[in-house]
């Protein structure tokens, strides 16, 4: 099967006439039959435009395969809500895909795999150790932990409405991406994100499964990855001076690093920062009682605020944009990407160009 069949095939799965499809591709009539009778190519931008209204990608439409698509979610057991978001993953990664054939490859700064250690708790903090490198700035003090991903690590960050999944980490041959729920819980959005990157670090090439807690254990490919957040966040050097200096050194530490109570407590009981005594009475405090000792009630809700708010990935929306500049792309996908109407997404690049 050619271009020219697997198009016919989009065409009768969408139940639409020749005509109709090319009305809403933005196919010339008399070009789409050409095309199809195979006495006129494609161009780059006609494939673009029908893989995006048929829901596949170009290498589909001119190979028939699809890129590899590597997975690893937490969710509970609401299945629909792992669907809904590997299919938002696979819109996310189609983009990516399309865009580097139009010459702008995702620029990831960092490279993933390379396991040493037989214990995948010392993978998953290798792994760690090691990508901290990556970062122009020390992790545990960003405040816009997403943001941070994209713009030292080069990964599509984005943060939606999951349902019961906390996190998705997606990758393909051209494509690197974390898909995170909006929380009203910051800290636990947080550590998803490091998690998720912990799966893209190790390079874990998983099928969708489940898991109830974001901070449970697992399996291993999990117990390597909650590994690698804690690593991450809560590197033992931004520890080790501050255990019991204050007698508020527990609170400043949670605020600090923005993370759970009980994250923290188990972090310093597993680096033998304290004992097993102090990690239980620290395992009961809770976020409310931080916030309520440091007075930080204001700020707290600030932070939720900002946790609760979808975020779509800027550098994706960047590359779309600059494709659509060079005439590769319509304003459509960057418009999808927005969720906005064409139109008005047309009107506001022009009102921006002008001023």
């Amino acid at each position: 099967m050619g271009v020219e069949e697997r198009v016919r095939q989009l065409i009768k799965e969408a139940g639409l006439t020749q005509t109709e499809f090319g009305a809403r591709v933005g196919i010339e009539k008399t070009k789409l039959s050409k095309s199809l009778a195979g006495s006129r190519r494609f161009t780059s931008l006609e494939l673009a435009l029908v893989a995006e209204q048929g829901g596949v990608t170009v290498d589909w439409l001119l190979t028939g395969a699809e890129a590899g698509f590597a997975a690893a979610a937490r969710t509970g057991a609401d299945g629909v809500s792992a669907g809904a978001a590997l299919s938002r993953a696979r819109e996310l990664t189609n983009l990516r895909d399309a865009l580097e054939g139009f010459g702008f490859p995702q620029q990831i700064r960092f490279e993933a795999g390379d396991l040493k250690g037989n214990r995948w708790v010392l993978q998953g903090i290798g792994l760690a150790k090691r990508l901290r490198r990556s970062f122009r700035s020390p992790v545990e003090q960003a405040a816009n932990l997403a943001a941070l991903i994209e713009t030292d690590l080069g990964v599509d960050v984005a943060i939606q409405p999951l349902g019961q999944l906390d996190g998705l980490a997606a990758a393909t041959g051209s494509a690197r991406l974390i898909l995170a729920a909006t929380s009203t819980v910051p800290a636990r959005q947080r550590f998803t994100l490091a998690h998720e990157l912990g799966h893209l670090a190790a390079s874990d090439d998983q099928q969708l499964h489940t898991d109830e807690n974001v901070y449970t254990r697992g399996g291993e490919g999990e117990m390597r990855a909650n590994a690698f957040a804690a690593e991450l966040l809560m590197p033992e050097a931004a520890l080790a001076d501050r255990v019991h200096r204050g007698s508020r050194w527990f609170e400043e530490l949670v605020w600090e690093l923005r993370v759970s109570p009980t994250v923290l407590a188990h972090r310093l009981g597993n680096l033998k920062l304290i004992d097993e005594t102090e990690r239980g009475r620290l395992l009961a405090v809770e976020m409310d009682h931080v916030v309520a000792t440091l007075g930080r009630q204001q700020d707290y809700a600030a932070r939720v605020a900002e946790a609760s708010q979808p975020r779509i990935p800027t550098l994706l929306l960047r590359d779309l944009l600059a494709a659509h500049r060079q005439g590769h792309i319509t304003l459509r996908p960057v418009a999808a990407l927005l969720g906005m109407s064409t139109n008005d997404l047309r009107a506001q690049l022009t009102k921006t160009e002008g001023e």
